[in-house]
């Protein structure tokens, strides 16, 4: 069928038809922060018509552990937490959205009061799970200009994501940059957070997730306190 998507695979077993919808793909991303206080963050994402469609978000806040979001909208649908993780400067969360909503629309985060420093970064992935699509979470943390952490996947075609929060000292400009593909930002102070991905991840072994604490002149910035949560998505299921 000339109408198939270049990456479906197609296998004929006795008259029946196996479609296997292909690799996890990114669609597209966005990513957003600020240092104004206020009960909301918001951007826009486009989500393209593609097949098993997921969209991942990471949050971070920096000064209290307790600013957890009470809930984050695509448009008019609400987002699963998967997780949270933080430290003594701030929290983190991971956030899901299955079978989203085709075309553009507002990523709204929501606070119960008014916080400062907060930010997120959003992706559209396609061909993953709608039931389940992430498992294996886990964290690591320390203190370093070098952040590391890994993830070992155990799913055929999975793919793998982190994201993480660092309280990155306080030069001046100091970012995280991720090793792998990925979005980071920067509030004020040094503080920030960032996320990545990995789509053809080694199965079966552990993948290195880590990020490198940057200044404005492209330099390694000091040592600072880090903490990363990593997750396994899961391949779409393959339909006959």
């Amino acid at each position: 069928d000339s109408n198939l998507p270049d990456n479906t695979d197609v296998l004929s077993v006795g008259g029946y038809v196996k479609l296997d919808g292909g690799a996890i793909t990114k669609d597209s991303s966005v990513s957003t922060q600020t240092a104004t206080s206020g009960s909301t963050l918001t951007d826009s994402l486009t989500v393209a018509d593609n097949s098993n469609r997921v969209i991942i978000l990471s949050l971070t806040s920096y000064i209290s552990p307790a600013d957890v979001p009470t809930g984050i909208t695509f448009g008019s649908q609400s987002f699963t937490k998967l997780d949270e993780y933080g430290n003594t400067d701030g929290n983190s969360s991971v956030w899901y959205l299955v079978n989203p909503n085709v075309g553009t629309d507002t990523v709204t985060a929501t606070w119960a009061s008014s916080i400062g420093k907060r930010g997120f970064t959003a992706y559209s992935f396609y061909n993953v799970a709608q039931t389940n699509p992430l498992s294996g979470f886990t964290t690591a943390s320390g203190t370093s200009n070098v952040a590391t952490g890994s993830i070992t996947p155990t799913a055929t075609g999975s793919a793998i994501f982190s994201s993480i929060s660092w309280l990155l000292g306080g030069s001046a400009g100091a970012h995280a940059v991720p090793d792998l593909d990925g979005e980071y930002y920067l509030y004020t102070g040094g503080k920030g957070g960032a996320s990545s991905y990995n789509l053809t991840p080694t199965i079966g072994s552990a993948n290195s997730m880590g990020y490198t604490s940057l200044d404005n002149n492209g330099g390694t910035s000091e040592s600072s306190v880090y903490k990363i949560g990593m997750v396994e998505i899961k391949k779409g299921n393959s339909t006959w």
